[in-house]
Order: C-alpha cells, then sequence, then structure tokens
C-alpha cells in the first residue's frame, strides 16, 4: 500500500519492487535474528522465518505428522498496569522508567530460565524456538509443538519467582498466557488473535484476585 522506493531481489526468481518501510524492515532484520539468538543461546534451535519451523532438519523424519505442527505462545504479567499506576507521582518519570527497567530484566531471565527447564531438556528432539516479541511484561514465542507446554509452564513458573525476588517490583507478579496449536502455513494474523485471546481467557477473576498464574 506504500509508494515503492525501488526494486529488490526475492529469491532467484525475480524483483519486486519495495516501499521504503518493507526495505527498512527487510536491513534490520539481521540484527533482530541475532538479537533473539543471543536470548536463546545454545539452549534451543532457531530459525531465520517462521517457515523454517516447517523445514529445519532437527533429526527427525520431516514427513512425519509431529514436523507439521508448530505451537504460538502470547505470554503477558498480570497486574502490570494497576502496578504502573501506583508508582508515586514524587518519583515521576524516573519511577516509571526504573519499574519498566526491572520488569524488562525479569521477563529476560525468566526466559533464559525457562529454556533451561528438565521438562524441555528431556524431549526426544531439542526444541526449536523463535521469540518474536521479549520485553517489558510481553513475551510471544513460535516454537515446535512438542516444546510450547513444557516451556510455558516452566516460563510462569520462573516470571513468578523471579519478579518476587525484585525489590522494584512490589512482591512480584504472576502472568497469564495463550498458547495454540497450528500448522506453518495457518496464517499469523488470525493465530495471534486466537492466543491473545486465549491470554485474556486465562486472565480469569481469580487468577488475578489470588496473583497465581494461568495458561489457556
Amino acid at each position: 500500500g506504500y509508494p515503492a522506493e525501488g526494486y529488490r531481489k526475492w529469491g532467484e526468481a525475480k524483483s519486486i519492487p519495495l516501499s521504503a518501510i518493507a526495505q527498512a524492515k527487510r536491513e534490520a532484520k539481521g540484527d533482530a535474528v541475532q538479537r533473539m539468538k543471543k536470548a536463546v543461546g545454545d539452549r534451543a534451535l532457531v530459525p531465520e522465518t517462521i517457515l523454517d519451523l516447517e523445514y529445519i532438519d532437527f533429526g527427525g523424519d520431516q514427513n512425519s505428522e509431529e514436523t507439521r505442527w508448530v505451537s504460538l505462545i502470547h505470554i503477558d504479567g498480570n497486574g502490570i498496569g494497576n502496578a504502573l499506576k501506583a508508582v508515586p507521582d514524587a518519583a515521576g518519570e524516573k519511577g516509571y522508567n526504573t519499574f519498566s527497567r526491572a520488569l524488562d530484566i525479569c521477563t529476560r531471565k525468566a526466559f533464559r530460565q525457562a529454556l533451561k527447564a528438565p521438562d524441555l531438556k528431556a524431549l526426544e528432539k531439542p526444541p526449536i524456538l523463535l521469540p518474536l516479541v521479549l520485553g517489558g511484561d510481553d513475551v510471544t514465542v513460535l516454537c515446535s509443538a512438542s516444546a510450547a507446554l513444557p516451556f510455558t509452564v516452566a516460563y510462569l513458573k520462573a516470571f513468578e519467582e523471579i519478579t518476587r525476588g525484585c525489590p522494584t517490583l512490589q512482591g512480584g507478579f504472576s502472568a497469564s498466557a495463550g498458547v495454540a496449536f497450528l500448522k506453518p502455513h495457518y496464517p499469523f494474523y488470525a493465530a495471534y488473535q486466537l492466543v491473545e485471546e486465549l491470554c485474556r481467557s486465562a486472565k480469569r477473576k481469580e487468577v488475578k484476585e489470588n496473583r497465581v498464574s494461568a495458561f489457556d
């Protein structure tokens, strides 16, 4: 929908017109993938693209039904908005920044800790995992189907534990997650809407009041 800035190669077959926005995104992709690979480390295989989840060779039969399923996970902290409202006015912008930075650090620590979970290590095949969002209290991840529930449970436990130990975060937080299992070619937009709905479903009243984590 934007005016073309120039032409760029699309595979080996042809050149296509690209807008300046699309061109900038393509140029930024490499750095983004490297940041996510650094976050994952050697605890999982990180594909370059969404479709690589289907084709990446991780020691199994690529024609089997199992390898044609992937999972999309969306995780969101519980009660973060109310906690931000409770930041003293006297603290001003510095108070918000301190809170947000502490939350971001805890989220990344919980992510790394979840990847070390025994249930993930016990899988027959190494997990394939592509973080799409990792910051603040939000985590969105595409992964191999077999890794989805072990990762989600481990992350929710780690997030509770790590935020509870952070003095800045007022006693810690729980989180809620939506987990969907889908075919690799299922439209991503629809899949993301689904996991957001599942995440909202997990944030039931009793979950919020009792400050416990849940997933749907």
